[in-house]
């Protein structure tokens, strides 16, 4: 079996565990809905001392400059007669909104050459969503949804943003 192969079936199995054999999240709030309950997800609130201003910029700029990305990653595994490579491609889609309030960033994948178990919403599945509020002046509070393994770099480098800290752009062919 490829690396191809079984990690469209990941996919295809992520996807069920998250949706509990329901149907994909096809927006943000349903993606916020979906991952409390699933097996696969997660939900991290943590406040920042950070103005809210601070917070939604870093989202504005960080988020298009980071993750407006197409990646191409490549799997070798052995085979019977040699190592069988696939080789995929991950488009990434960021979308920032912010309001008075509120500032959100929706992180979406699209997966070339996978198998589609469910109606992929337009720009791809929903990867991670994080919305940050304002709690004082100089607080501000994040709630993230998203996968309760892999996908580290990204969530790293999402809280180092909330924080301040300057981690750069997150590696996505991990």
């Amino acid at each position: 079996m490829t690396k191809f192969f079984t990690f469209s079936v990941l996919i295809a199995g992520l996807s069920t565990l998250i949706t509990g054999c329901g149907n994909m999240p096809l927006t943000a709030d349903e993606f916020r809905e979906a991952v409390p309950e699933a097996l696969t997800g997660k939900v991290e609130t943590f406040d920042v001392n950070r103005p809210f201003s601070a917070v939604a910029e870093t989202f504005e700029k960080k988020g298009p400059e980071c993750l407006n990305k197409t990646v191409s990653v490549t799997s070798s595994t052995p085979g019977k007669y040699g190592p069988v490579v696939s080789t995929y491609t991950v488009t990434y889609k960021p979308t920032v909104q912010v309001k008075e309030k509120m500032a959100e960033l929706h992180v979406q994948q699209h997966t070339d050459n996978t198998l589609k178990v469910y109606e992929e919403p337009e720009g791809g599945y929903f990867l991670l969503v994080a919305d940050a509020y304002p709690v004082s002046k100089n607080k501000t509070r994040v709630d993230l949804y998203g996968p309760a393994f892999g996908h580290d770099a990204l969530i790293k480098a999402v809280k180092g943003w909330c924080t301040g800290e300057n981690v750069g752009c997150p590696d996505l062919t991990q």
